[in-house]
């Protein structure tokens, strides 16, 4: 449910004249930023609560209002922000004030709090199992969709291109996978069903971040960590990551207590293979005989292996590892 305040600075915002329907849950009014197009009466700017945050959505084609009331404010509407933030702690110390008002207080929460700016990018999206030629480009990389879903949440389908804070990402007809944080989503990767085409989101608040399933893993463990998504899911492995890329940040590294690199077996790959073995890491190596640059191609050419004992079976460390990467050259 909405809460009055937020209903209020919302109609501030965009004008009483032009609010539209409105009840406990949603809000729609005329959007000032983009005009809601040619139609005189549209009205297709959102407020909205989803898990328990106050969301305000253009759903107008490119329009650039995808954002939470405290960012939609700040951006478009900045001499509202302080009276809107005096009267939320208003409201905020009178919940606490009420102590069943919060609900069971989480004593798993991290000692550390981390913040990451969430996108509401679901309406232009489709769920993926909607999707028969998404299905089936699943069904030809080896990617059993029925796990999917329950191991790494909802994947999707780009139903638009996004043009999100200017930049246009051309993800229409693309298998959208995204980064979840506390179920909400903070970027993607996607990857077009229809021609070669791959691209990346993370908001530029998040840097740091861009690692598929970080959220999801235990750092105390030994964490396997990809370059691709699909290369992740193909080695059969729990505790995975995907980098969306050959390297991880610094600072995620720092908060591994075992990472293991399983990167891809081409020219780049095995150069950052060697330098964080020169690190004194864990690092994979692929057989000769075996051929496939990635895990995924593994998976469609051997049906038959087991990834995961595979992977175990070519792990080195130190000299031994910086010997066999170089007779790789």
């Amino acid at each position: 449910m909405l809460s009055l305040t937020d209903i209020k600075f919302f109609k501030l915002a965009v004008g009483s004249e032009n609010i539209g329907k409105e009840t406990e849950l949603d809000v729609n009014a005329k959007c000032p930023v983009c005009g809601d197009g040619k139609k005189k009466n549209s009205k297709r700017l959102h407020l909205y609560d989803k898990n328990g945050t106050t969301l305000v959505n253009c759903f107008n084609g490119d329009c650039s209002v995808h954002s939470n009331l405290w960012n939609f404010l700040k951006m478009y509407y900045p001499d509202l922000l302080d009276s809107y933030k005096r009267e939320t702690f208003g409201e905020t110390m009178k919940s606490l004030s009420n102590p069943g008002s919060f609900g069971t207080f989480n004593s798993n929460k991290p000692k550390e709090e981390i913040k990451l700016e969430t996108v509401p990018l679901e309406p232009y999206f489709s769920k993926i199992e909607e999707n028969s030629e998404a299905v089936d480009y699943l069904k030809n990389r080896c990617i059993d969709l029925n796990e999917i879903d329950k191991k790494f949440g909802q994947w999707y389908v780009g139903k638009q291109d996004l043009n999100i804070d200017g930049i246009l990402y051309k993800v229409q007809d693309s298998i959208i996978l995204p980064l979840y944080f506390e179920n909400k989503i903070y970027g993607f990767y996607s990857r077009s069903i229809k021609q070669k085409n791959f691209v990346t989101y993370n908001h530029s608040k998040n840097i740091g971040y861009k690692i598929w399933n970080w959220f999801n893993i235990d750092k105390t463990a030994p964490v396997f960590i990809f370059e691709g998504i699909f290369d992740a899911i193909s080695s059969g492995k729990k505790n995975i990551i995907a980098l969306i890329g050959a390297k991880i940040p610094a600072d995620r590294l720092k908060e591994l207590t075992n990472p293991v690199f399983c990167l891809d077996n081409d020219k780049t790959g095995i150069e950052n293979a060697k330098n964080y073995a020169k690190l004194g890491y864990n690092v994979y190596i692929q057989p000769n005989e075996i051929q496939g640059k990635d895990f995924n191609e593994i998976k469609k050419a051997y049906p038959n292996l087991n990834i995961s004992n595979f992977i175990n079976e070519n792990i080195f460390k130190g000299i031994q590892a910086l010997v066999k990467l170089t007779t790789k050259n």
